[in-house]
């Protein structure tokens, strides 16, 4: 009798397996939790740190050139203030297996 309960357990486990690695990633939702590293509690369970974070410019400081091409003239640059910040909620997306996660941007 035992050893039919634990072949029905893995058969599960592997069906389970099977269908999520045929997602290849997972949209989440997370709270940033502190900035120097970087953390994030992704749906007020899981920590990740840094080593397991990809962010994009849309959560990043970055310079940019606001001179009009067409016309000759002085480049302006000016710096785009994006950089997440303790408590800011932001999308992710979860690669497939867990291991990495890329934040897209806030939440409001």
């Amino acid at each position: 009798m035992r050893d039919s309960k634990d072949l029905i357990k893995a058969i599960k486990r592997a069906a389970a397996e099977a269908v999520e690695a045929s997602k290849p990633v997972a949209i989440c939702f997370g709270r940033v939790t502190s900035v120097a590293p970087l953390n994030i509690l992704v749906d007020q369970k899981l920590p990740i740190t840094e080593k397991q974070i990809v962010i994009t410019r849309n959560v990043t400081d970055y310079e940019t050139d606001t001179s009009n091409r067409e016309q000759a003239g002085e480049k302006t640059g000016i710096t785009i203030h994006n950089q997440l910040a303790a408590g800011d909620e932001v999308i992710l997306l979860r690669q497939q297996g867990g291991q990495r996660y890329v934040v897209l941007e806030r939440i409001g």
